[in-house]
């Protein structure tokens, strides 16, 4: 294993490991001395999870975690042969981990035991550098994960002001020479976000794009690499972990950067083709509560939210390709003791997340006050046909709305579309009030 980063937990330094976990009974070593920690762990631009029941381990001042975790997060599939005592992993052949809302991991002392395990990885068997050895807590196995990590192809960095484990990857053979080279090219920078293959029309060049940011949560770039290896380089306030996509409307794509802004609120960035100057910012967003793009009638809209004394700033753009540029479709205030929607489109995109919530059962059972009593009626009613609102979606997936016929200046309905599903939102205007939900209606 080559090369560590060392960091301070405890009283002692660790290196950047990580580890895999798989029930097994295999025979022990002697007991050795270890203990949990903390970290935070991101995968490609999108925060990652141990589920209850997993670690963070310190080992000989290494840092281990479970690398199921870290190889399911790459959409890798993990298998366990008892009989030989394997763990096979085979790249792209399983389905991403879904995250929950994580969970700080506590520290303390832990008594576990070495083991002996086999490693195969897409056919290949690999054995642990000297030094090294997979740890038994807790009926599972925990394994050096840089092993892991970079045998799946994968960039592992390692920011010790946020404790943070940044695993980066691309598909294909010369994915990891390729963030090697980056990462060395652009030292004390990590690689928050990365998607390759990124065009904004079909006669321009297709991109690799990489956002960075600064150990410490501190704002760094974001660029636009393309085949030849030529670099456009774009300044950003983003702070974390960030979400590249493409979207389409009519003939071009517009390219959207949403990351963090170190504790509190995103950024969101809007990129277009610029010509011989390469890709160019059309716009950026801020929100303390939100800064999210969705479709509506085949029309990108922008929603931007901010706080103000209790209440919130809405806005909403809509993209206008003709002139490459984003006009204000609304501007208004949102009184949350009205218990209303200022606005029925932003209404109906609050609204499907307020319906995940209830199917997943994060709404404390309640509905939400701005529904009306039909608006309850209805959907409790549809809760059986409304179980894939369960499916493990992110706010930055660009989701689907279209405005249903017959609507009108005092009636709205808006259809929501995911994959083969799809539902009806309606909303009605109370005066004095704003808009509120009125009906749920699943589309069969």
């Amino acid at each position: 294993m080559k090369g560590s980063w060392k960091k301070s937990a405890a009283g002692a330094g660790m290196a950047l490991l990580f580890g895999l976990s798989v029930l097994a009974q295999p025979s022990f070593a002697d007991p050795v001395s270890a203990e949990t920690t903390h970290a935070f762990f991101a995968v490609n631009g999108e925060w990652a999870y141990l589920d209850d029941g997993y670690a963070v381990i310190s080992y000989q001042d290494h840092l281990y975690v479970p690398a199921r975790f870290v190889a399911e997060n790459m959409g890798a599939a993990v298998s366990w042969d008892e009989a030989t005592q394997t763990v096979s992993f085979q790249s792209g052949k399983g389905s991403k981990a879904e995250q929950g809302a994580g969970s700080f991991y506590k520290s303390g002392p832990i008594a576990a035991q070495t083991q002996e395990v086999h490693f195969v990885f897409n056919g290949q068997e690999k054995t642990l550098d000297s030094g090294y050895a997979a740890l038994s807590y807790q009926d599972h196995v925990y394994v050096p994960a840089r092993f892991v990590a970079e045998n799946l192809g994968a960039l592992v960095q390692w920011g010790e002001h946020e404790a943070l484990v940044n695993v980066a990857y691309l598909e294909g053979a010369d994915g990891l020479s390729w963030l090697k080279s980056f990462a060395e090219n652009h030292p004390g920078e990590l690689i928050s976000g990365l998607k390759a293959g990124v065009k904004f029309s079909a006669g321009t060049d297709a991109y690799t794009v990489v956002v960075t940011h600064k150990d410490g949560n501190l704002a760094g770039n974001v660029y636009f690499v393309n085949a030849d290896g030529k670099e456009t380089k774009l300044w950003s306030n983003i702070e974390s972990v960030a979400q590249i996509r493409s979207i389409a409307q009519g003939d071009h794509n517009v390219v959207f950067v949403n990351g963090g802004a170190g504790m509190h609120g995103s950024w969101l960035y809007a990129f277009l083709y610029g010509g011989e100057d390469g890709p160019v910012v059309v716009k950026s967003f801020f929100g303390d509560l939100r800064t999210d793009v969705f479709m509506l009638d085949g029309k990108i809209e922008v929603a931007e939210s901010n706080t103000d004394t209790g209440n919130s700033d809405e806005y909403l753009y809509e993209w206008n390709p003709a002139n490459r540029e984003f006009v204000t479709l609304d501007t208004s205030v949102k009184e949350y003791t009205k218990a209303s929607f200022t606005n029925p489109i932003l209404g109906a995109y609050d609204t499907i997340w307020e319906m995940r919530g209830y199917v997943q059962g994060d709404e404390g059972g309640g509905i939400p006050n701005e529904w009306n009593p039909h608006a309850a009626e209805t959907m409790n009613a549809a809760l059986p046909q409304l179980q894939w609102l369960k499916e493990y979606v992110t706010r930055t997936d660009a989701h689907v709305l279209t405005t249903a016929d017959g609507s009108t200046d005092q009636k709205k309905t808006y259809r929501y579309t995911q994959g083969e599903h799809a539902v009806d939102v309606t909303l009605v205007y109370a005066e004095g009030r704003g808009w509120v939900v009125d009906a749920i209606q699943p589309v069969k």
